[in-house]
C-alpha cells in the first residue's frame, strides 16, 4: 500500500528542508508540548489514525487532528509554503507535516513526512515523551522469579541491563496471555515479597508492542527505566490480590482502589523524563548565567558540543537565539566582527563595501530583541518569494503609487537586486536593455523603505521602492513592519554564541578590541540604557576598526542615541548575550592560551566519564559500551608515554557510531574500533615510545 500515500510527490511538495524543520521543531511557539505528543504518537502508534491513536493511547481523537493542523498553519504562515489542495480547492494544513492514505473502514493513516521525521530524529526531540494519557494507562506489579523457583538473579541482571521485563508463562496461560497483551505505555513495576518484606527493582514503561523471546521466556521492552534500590519506596504495603501480599507473576493495580500507590509510581515516573537538578548540563546553565563567558574543554568526543545546545534548551533559547560558528587557522576580524567585502558597482566595476560579521550582527539580534517585546518582520523570506517568482516569470509589473500606470522590475545582473530598465522601442527582449538607463533598488534600501526609513539618504528613486513594497503587500503577504517596544516588567530572551573548536584560531587578532565589551562587567543592561538616554548614566562602549566608514547609524549608535555622524560606529554587547567556547585539550592546551582572553572566561573541563547520557540513544547496548568506554580509558591513563594522559581519552560521541553497525554486539564493537578507534588512537601514540605495545594493550582493552 506504500504507493497509496498522498499527496503525492508530483502533485505537491512543501520545500521545507530537513535543516528548517531542525530549526522549527526545537522552538515551542510552533511545535507546542501537544503537538511533539501528537507526533510522538503517529511514531509509535500500531494505526496512526486519529481514532486508533485515541483508543491506543487516550485523549479525544480531535486532540491529534487540531496538533498536527495547527502545526502546519503555523510553519505555513512562517515560510508561506505551498499548500495541498483537496479536491474542492479547499486547503489542507495537515499535509505540510504528515502524508495519508484512505483504509478500508474510511478513516485516515498517517505517517510523519521524511524530511520532518529525520529532523525528529537528528535532534531526539520526541525521545521520552510521555505518549500514553495517564487516565488511560494501566500499572502492573511483575515478579523477577521468572520462573518460579527463586533462582532469577542472572535474570533480573539481565532485566536491568537490557532495560526489558521478563515472564516466565506462555500465552496459552492467563498470566502469559495477559502479559503478552500489555498496551504501550503501560507502567511495569518488578518487586517481590521476601522474609515479609517487599523488595523494590525498578520501573519502566512499555515502550513498544513487539513480544520477544529470551530463554524461552516472554520478553517486553521497557523506556523511563529506573531503578528503585535508592528510592526507598514501599508504595505496596498497602496492596494485596484476592487478600494476599504476596505478589503473583503479574497482576494489575486498581487505579480507582488504590490512587495513593498510583501517585507514587508517577511520582517517580515524572522524574524520568526529567533531568536531576544536579545534572551536568543544569550545572553547567547555571554556571554560564552567572559568568556569561564560559570555555567547555576536555578530551574528543566528550560532547562539548552537545552540552553547549542542551545548556541553549535549558535557557530557553530557539533557533533565532542561538549563533554557531567553528573557528579555524584563516578565521579572522573580518569574519567575526567587521569587514570590507567585494560588491558589484552599477558601472560593472568591483567595489568594496562595510559588512558587519556573524558576531556582530548576532548582538544586533541580541540588542533587538533587549529593546522590544515583538518585532513584525517577514521581508527575507518574502525576498526570497519574489527571487524565485523572477527567475521563473523574468519580470513582474508593479503598478505605481498614484496607481494610474505600471513600471516593470526584474532582477539585477548579479540576482540580488532589483533593476528596472529601458529597451529598445519599450520592446522587451530578455538581456537586451538600453545600457546606462536603469533605476537599480537593492535589498537593503527596499528594506529600509519597509522599515519607513529612506532607501538612500537622498531618497532618490524612492517612490518606486514604496510601490514596489506596497505591490509585494497585495502579492506576496508582504506584512506590515512593527515593532513593540519592552515594558520595564517584561522579561529579556537569553542569546547564546556557540564558537566551536575556539582553540583553533588566533583569539586576539579574531577579537581585537571585542576583549575589551566581551568581559561582562561591561555588558549593557535594558536599565543601563534607559539611564544613558536620560542623561543619569554613561555606558562604556567601544568604536570597531571600520567606525570610520558608517554613513548611518548603526543598531547600537540609535541605542545610545547618536546624532553626529562623525561619531557613528559604536559596539558593546547586551547583557542578554552569553558565549560558550569549546575546545579539545589535545590541540591546544588551555595553558597556552592568551591570558587576557583566559580571565574573562570560565573553564570547565568535561570528562569522558561525566557526560554518558548521550549514550541513553544505544538501546541494549548501551551499558556495555559505558563498561568498555571505561576500561580504553583506564589503559589509556596508565601509559606514561602520553603526556596528561585524560585529555586522549575517548568520548561517549565516538561510541555513539555504534548505531551505524549491524550484527551482534562483538562485531559492531569490532567495527568500531576498525572503522574510528583505531586510527585515532594510533595518531595519539604516533612517535612514543613503545606506540605498537601500547597500541595492543589499548585494542585489546
Amino acid at each position: 500500500m506504500e504507493e497509496n500515500w498522498y499527496p503525492a510527490e508530483n502533485e505537491y511538495e512543501s520545500g521545507i528542508t530537513k535543516e528548517q524543520w531542525k530549526a522549527f521543531v526545537t522552538d515551542r511557539n510552533i511545535f507546542t508540548e501537544d503537538s511533539l505528543t501528537a507526533f510522538a504518537c503517529i511514531q509509535k502508534a500500531a494505526l496512526a489514525t486519529c481514532t486508533d491513536m485515541a483508543e491506543e493511547f487516550g485523549r479525544k481523537k480531535n486532540f491529534y487532528n487540531n496538533a498536527i493542523w495547527r502545526t502546519g498553519e503555523k510553519v505555513h504562515k512562517l515560510t508561506n509554503c505551498p499548500l495541498s489542495l483537496r479536491p474542492d480547492k479547499t486547503e489542507r494544513f495537515w499535509s505540510i507535516c504528515c502524508l495519508g492514505r484512505k483504509l478500508p473502514n474510511g478513516r485516515i493513516e498517517l505517517k510523519i513526512r521524511p524530511e520532518l521525521k529525520e529532523a525528529f530524529d537528528e535532534i531526539g526531540v520526541l525521545e521520552g515523551i510521555e505518549v500514553m494519557e495517564k487516565e488511560n494507562r494501566n500499572y502492573y506489579v511483575v515478579s523477577p522469579n521468572v520462573w518460579n523457583d527463586n533462582n532469577f538473579d542472572h535474570l533480573l541482571d539481565y532485566m536491568i541491563q537490557h532495560h526489558c521485563v521478563l515472564m516466565g508463562w506462555q500465552t496459552d496461560n492467563p498470566k502469559g496471555k495477559l502479559f503478552s497483551d500489555l498496551k504501550i505505555g503501560d507502567c511495569i513495576v518488578v518487586a517481590l515479597r521476601r522474609s515479609w518484606k517487599f523488595n523494590y527493582y525498578f520501573i519502566g514503561t512499555l515502550s513498544s508492542d513487539t513480544v520477544e523471546e529470551y530463554d524461552d521466556a516472554q520478553k517486553r521492552s521497557l523506556e523511563n527505566f529506573i531503578l528503585l534500590e535508592d528510592k526507598n519506596c514501599n508504595f505496596l504495603k498497602t496492596w494485596s490480590v484476592a487478600g494476599s501480599s504476596q505478589i503473583p507473576a503479574i497482576a494489575k493495580i486498581d487505579n480507582m482502589k488504590n490512587p495513593e500507590i498510583i501517585s507514587a509510581i508517577n511520582d517517580i515516573l515524572n522524574g524520568a523524563n526529567t533531568m536531576s537538578n544536579n545534572s551536568l548540563a543544569d550545572q553547567l546553565t547555571d554556571l554560564l548565567q552567572h559568568t556569561r563567558n564560559l570555555i567547555l574543554h576536555g578530551a574528543p568526543g566528550t560532547g562539548k558540543t552537545f552540552l553547549a545546545k542542551e545548556i541553549a534548551k535549558r535557557m530557553g533559547c530557539t533557533q533565532n537565539e542561538i549563533g554557531f560558528v567553528q573557528f579555524h587557522p584563516s578565521y579572522d576580524y573580518t569574519d567575526f566582527v567587521e569587514g570590507l567585502r567585494p560588491k558589484n558597482q552599477s558601472s560593472g566595476e568591483i567595489g568594496f563595501e562595510r559588512k558587519d560579521g556573524v558576531f556582530k550582527e548576532f548582538c544586533k539580534r541580541a540588542l533587538l530583541a533587549m529593546n522590544v517585546s515583538s518585532v513584525s518582520d517577514n521581508f527575507e523570506q518574502v525576498w526570497e518569494n519574489v527571487v524565485d517568482y523572477l527567475n521563473e516569470k523574468d519580470f513582474m509589473d508593479v503598478p505605481l503609487l498614484t496607481g494610474k500606470s505600471t513600471f516593470r522590475v526584474e532582477l539585477n545582473e548579479n540576482g540580488d537586486g532589483l533593476a528596472t530598465r529601458t529597451y529598445e522601442n519599450g520592446d522587451y527582449k530578455k538581456g537586451e536593455w538600453i545600457q546606462g538607463k536603469s533605476k537599480f533598488y537593492n535589498k537593503e534600501q527596499l528594506y529600509n523603505i519597509y522599515k519607513g526609513l529612506p532607501g538612500i539618504p537622498s531618497r532618490g528613486h524612492d517612490n518606486y521602492r514604496k510601490a514596489v513594497i506596497e505591490y509585494w503587500k497585495k502579492k506576496f503577504g508582504l506584512v506590515d513592519y512593527s515593532v513593540k517596544e519592552k515594558s520595564e516588567n517584561e522579561s529579556v530572551k537569553p542569546f547564546l554564541f556557540i564558537i566551536d573548536e575556539i582553540n583553533r584560531g588566533e583569539l586576539s587578532k579574531i577579537f581585537g578590541e571585542l576583549f575589551y565589551a566581551v568581559e561582562p562587567d561591561y555588558r549593557v543592561s535594558y536599565e543601563d540604557l534607559k539611564k544613558h538616554q536620560s542623561g543619569e548614566k554613561m555606558i562604556s562602549t567601544i568604536r570597531t576598526q571600520y567606525a570610520n566608514l558608517e554613513t548611518e547609524g548603526n543598531e547600537f549608535d540609535k541605542a545610545l542615541r547618536v546624532s553626529n555622524p562623525s561619531d557613528y560606529g559604536h559596539f558593546f554587547i547586551s547583557e542578554n548575550v552569553y558565549i560558550i567556547g569549546t575546545m579539545n585539550d589535545i590541540d591546544r592546551s588551555v595553558d597556552t592560551m592568551d591570558f587576557a582572553f583566559r580571565r574573562r572566561f570560565a573553564f570547565k573541563e568535561i570528562k569522558a566519564s561525566e557526560n554518558l547520557e548521550m549514550l541513553s540513544t544505544l538501546g541494549e547496548i548501551k551499558d556495555e559500551a559505558e563498561i568498555r568506554l571505561a576500561k580504553l580509558n583506564n589503559a589509556i591513563t596508565e601509559i606514561t608515554e602520553l603526556s596528561s594522559p585524560s585529555s586522549y581519552h575517548i568520548g561517549g560521541a565516538y561510541f555513539l557510531k555504534l548505531k551505524d553497525f549491524e550484527g551482534n554486539n562483538n562485531e559492531r564493537f569490532q567495527k568500531l574500533w576498525d572503522y574510528h578507534l583505531g586510527g585515532l588512537i594510533k595518531e595519539y601514540l604516533r612517535g612514543t615510545e613503545n606506540a605498537e605495545e601500547n597500541f595492543e594493550k589499548l585494542r585489546s582493552a
